[in-house]
């Protein structure tokens, strides 16, 4: 959950919900699979990636 804790004791405090997430990882997988895009980078697996092959 990328922004659970995020902006705490800011005025748009609480921007991390459940609901919300389920909405991000739906677009976010849209976004993957749709066609409608001639790229995309992957943000999340560039940094797995880095994790898996840093010393």
């Amino acid at each position: 959950m990328p922004f659970e804790g995020s902006l705490e004791d800011t005025p748009i405090e609480p921007y991390y919900s459940a609901e919300k997430d389920k909405i991000r990882q739906a677009v976010n997988e849209w976004i993957g699979v749709s066609g409608e895009f001639d790229a995309i980078a992957d943000f999340d697996a560039v940094d797995l990636q880095a994790l898996l092959v840093s010393p």
